[in-house]
């Protein structure tokens, strides 16, 4: 298990030219907690991931990681794991070249070298194990299933031992019985692993509703505000609407 960390986004705003996808949203995803961000296609939940992962650069406010401000910090020195929309594996490597990839230019925080052949086949190992695609290393990302495939995006994110786990819409490509499952096995692995869990997506209300200790808040670009307060009733409504449309 590793330590998570509280990461805290503080009048966030994002422009692209004369466009605001992100207008100055607080948000705090606490240490070791799953913290969903639920709104409507459009609102900005993606770009407020990727500026929080530093593949977005940030047009005013500030990203704390901890008491750390991380605004203009590198991707590689965030130490966050970041599961895409449509998973992003390497179609050529097999499942267990795809989870090592990011273990291969991983040093040790000590000692500086990098990881043995055998060190990183033992990490694979083990990350599979746990989110049970054991079965499955050997195999290429085409031969898999879509909630497959999904599992070995996060094994890959997990490699390096992330503090922060995002995932850009984990839910919005599987049916109704995989949508429950993995809502299930993301807050066990959660729990598991001790990171701070950071999904965004339109499917997160039914989840939070069934597992109160959970932490969501509603995002419609112009504000960010926690489940239960009025400007998030409307925003969830909004969200349910177009998912039944």
């Amino acid at each position: 298990m590793v330590n998570g960390m509280e990461v805290k986004l503080r009048g966030l705003t994002k422009r692209f030219g004369k466009t605001t996808a992100v207008n100055g949203i607080d948000v705090t995803f606490q240490d070791g907690k799953l913290t969903g961000l639920l709104g409507p296609s459009g609102c900005g939940k993606s770009t407020t991931l990727y500026m929080i992962a530093g593949l977005e650069s940030v047009t005013e406010g500030d990203i704390f990681f901890g008491s750390r401000d991380v605004t203009t910090l590198m991707p590689e020195k965030r130490n966050i794991g970041l599961v895409f929309q449509n998973y992003a594996l390497y179609p050529h490597m097999s499942v267990e070249e795809n989870i090592a990839f990011p273990l291969t230019n991983r040093k040790h925080p000590e000692t500086g070298r990098r990881c043995t052949r055998a060190e990183c086949r033992q990490a694979v190992e083990e990350i599979a194990r746990l989110v049970q695609i054991e079965d499955l290393l050997k195999r290429k990302p085409g031969q898999l299933s879509g909630g497959q495939q999904q599992r070995v995006a996060i094994a890959r994110a997990l490699a390096n031992a992330p503090k922060v786990l995002l995932l850009d819409e984990p839910l919005g490509a599987l049916d109704l019985k995989l949508r429950k499952d993995m809502q299930v096995e993301l807050k066990k692995l959660q729990q598991e692993t001790g990171c701070a869990l950071a999904p965004v997506g339109e499917r997160w209300w039914a989840f939070h509703r069934a597992h109160p200790e959970t932490e969501l808040y509603a995002q419609d670009g112009q504000h960010a505000s926690p489940a239960g307060s009025q400007l998030a009733a409307a925003v969830i409504a909004e969200t349910l609407l177009m998912q039944n449309s």
